[in-house]
Parts: structure tokens; C-alpha cells; sequence
């Protein structure tokens, strides 16, 4: 049996939103900005967090069948200086780190915070790149 990534990412966005990381503006996509050539349209709202890129490959996770996988969060603030982006980060540590989740497919997950950096200002925004390394685990049967 394959494990199901996009299982792990549901949970990674409904924990984030139950913690009011963001106060629930969490993507997989960059929203685009709002125009005034498409009235109507949301946009950016900040701050937000984005899942970014991941990467894994079947590996020995003990015992079990699993994969290990490498996810990256985006947070972006437009708040002066990096208190904000710092603060949302610290929130996304404690909801995360170190946490068991069981998957909606009976498969579990370990999340490790692997850590972090802040760059910016760029046109104003601060983004906040984290690292979490993310053991996926086939459900026993």
C-alpha cells in the first residue's frame, strides 16, 4: 500500500487552522493579489502561511513500512520588522512539533521541526521559511 501524502497535508492545514495560525489563511498556492482589473477579488490577506515545496522516499522508519518526507511552510507578514512572522512561527512550532496525528486513512504521521529562517523585508513582506521532516507510517492491519 502507497502512502497517501496529500492525507498528511490535510492534516497539516486542519491542525494550522484549528490553532488559528493565520486566523485560518492557509494555502497551497500563492493568492494572487488583488487588481483593480478583477473587482470582487480577495487577494492577498496578510498574514498568511503557505505549504511549499516537500520531498521524500521510502525509508526505514523502524519497523513499519513508512516514507519520510521533508515539508516546507511559508509565513508572510507585512507587519514591521520580524515580530509578527516570529510570533506565527513560534504558533506553528507548538502545533506541530514533535505531534502524532492519525490519518484520515487509519496511516500515522510524526512531525519534527528541523528548523528556520526569516528573510525580508521584500516589497515589504517578510516570509519565514520552516523545515519539518514528516515520518509517514502505513496503518497496521
Amino acid at each position: 500500500m502507497a502512502l497517501d501524502f496529500t492525507k498528511a497535508q490535510e492534516m497539516l492545514v486542519s491542525t494550522l487552522k484549528a490553532a488559528a495560525i493565520c486566523d485560518g489563511r492557509i494555502y497551497d498556492f500563492l493568492p494572487e493579489s488583488p487588481s483593480k482589473a478583477n473587482p470582487g477579488h480577495v487577494g492577498q490577506v496578510y498574514p498568511f502561511c503557505i505549504l511549499g515545496s516537500y520531498a521524500g522516499d521510502e525509508n526505514d522508519v523502524g519497523n513499519q513500512l513508512g516514507e519520510v518526507v521533508f515539508q516546507m511552510l511559508e509565513v508572510h507578514s507585512r507587519d514591521r520588522g520580524k515580530a509578527e512572522a516570529m510570533a506565527i512561527a513560534a504558533k506553528i512550532r507548538a502545533a506541530l512539533h514533535k505531534q502524532l496525528f492519525t490519518l484520515a486513512d487509519g496511516a500515522s504521521m510524526r512531525v519534527i521541526w528541523r528548523g528556520e529562517d526569516i528573510n525580508g523585508p521584500e516589497n515589504r513582506v517578510y516570509f519565514c521559511d520552516m523545515r519539518f521532516e514528516i515520518k509517514l507510517y502505513e496503518a497496521c492491519t
